[in-house]
């Protein structure tokens, strides 16, 4: 309290912090520490002390580094056994809710799509493998972006031997919506199997000047604009519609690309 070396930013309030040890000392709960609790240990004091001054010393300050230490490694403990009782509790709920799902004789779609990448991985899956193939000569997967691991392992365990022909048709940039199920480095994954690839370059939606105007932003990064090698950014061509309406703020034509900067 009456230290002249302390740091008025770091012990502010030097009485309500005295307080709070008072109220951990009377209590029976020793566990877990309150929060201010390291400013009272002989290192904290040390790094809440004014350069050139000296930190008070007292035994009581190195019992509360010595209880610090023990409280961290008893919190990490702890820790470390909720991870495993909740990786206990999640392998339990999955084999539960597969075996009850199956006595009610009730599938979701997850379901169907586990149950079909299982059985594509089974022994025993030509059979299976080739009456697809006999129904669906090629395979066609629009919207690829939006591809999960299982859903990637059932087309490339049914097509993707090479025979028949497969498609992937999707824009690796939008992968990153995995609120919709997508899964980038399934999509990364796929892309590296693939014997050739095609890139549409024109677009037909967005006004010529957003698309000059977006090619200008994303070329301009010396390396990788998405971060990943793998998906590099293919500069557009805007189609040419001849009916195209631009958008007008009262009366006028406003540019189709902003940039605002706000200040934090």
């Amino acid at each position: 309290l009456n230290n002249p070396g302390m740091n008025k930013t770091k012990y502010k309030n030097p009485s309500i912090l005295a307080a709070r040890m008072d109220g951990y000392a009377d209590s029976e709960e020793t566990f877990p520490l309150f929060e201010e609790f390291e400013k009272f240990t002989s290192s904290g004091l040390k790094a809440g002390t004014n350069k050139g001054k000296s930190p008070p010393e007292h035994p009581f300050f190195d019992d509360c580094e010595t209880l610090f230490a023990r409280s961290r490694e008893l919190q990490s403990q702890i820790e470390g056994q909720l991870l495993f009782l909740k990786g206990h509790v999640f392998r339990y709920l999955r084999a539960e809710l597969r075996k009850r799902k199956y006595t009610r004789n009730v599938q979701s779609f997850d379901d169907l799509l586990l149950n079909l990448r299982d059985a594509l991985e089974r022994a025993g899956s030509k059979d299976l493998v080739r009456n697809v193939k006999n129904r669906y000569r090629a395979a066609l997967i629009d919207e690829f972006q939006d591809t999960d691991p299982i859903q990637y392992a059932i087309f490339q365990n049914i097509f993707g031997g090479g025979h028949s022909p497969l498609f992937f048709i999707g824009d690796p940039k939008q992968s990153i919506y995995s609120f919709r199920g997508a899964d980038l480095f399934a999509y990364l994954r796929a892309s590296r199997h693939v014997d050739f690839r095609s890139t549409l370059t024109n677009n037909w939606r967005s006004e010529p000047k957003l698309v000059r105007a977006v090619n200008a932003i994303f070329e301009n990064p010396k390396k990788d604009a998405f971060l990943y090698e793998e998906i590099p950014f293919e500069k557009a061509t805007a189609g040419d519609v001849k009916d195209r309406n631009l958008l007008t703020v009262n009366g006028h034509t406003e540019p189709p690309f902003h940039i605002w900067f706000l200040k934090g």
